[in-house]
């Protein structure tokens, strides 16, 4: 399982399919993607309020990562191998 970075879901949010967010799309199609409280809360925050409960709706929908500290520093873990590679 994945958590995409909120700078991830926003590039996604906006151009769907198009540019690097498809490996997005890939994730959800797979079912590979999970979301976390920190994201969720960027995201809904970030969503005019007409529209946040249908966003809410649909994020509440992935599976939830509960991690603890140790979690989140292992889950940071391999993301800078990921951004080293892209560059």
């Amino acid at each position: 399982m994945i958590i995409a970075d909120t700078s991830v879901w926003i590039e996604y949010l906006r151009r769907g399919e198009s540019g690097w967010a498809w490996e997005l799309d890939e994730l959800l199609a797979r079912g590979e993607l999970m979301m976390c409280g920190p994201v969720l809360a960027e995201l809904v925050a970030g969503v005019p309020a007409e529209r946040r409960s249908e966003y809410a709706l649909r994020l509440r929908a992935l599976p939830w990562s509960g991690l603890d500290r140790d979690g989140w520093l292992r889950a940071g873990l391999p993301c800078q191998s990921v951004g080293n590679a892209r560059h």
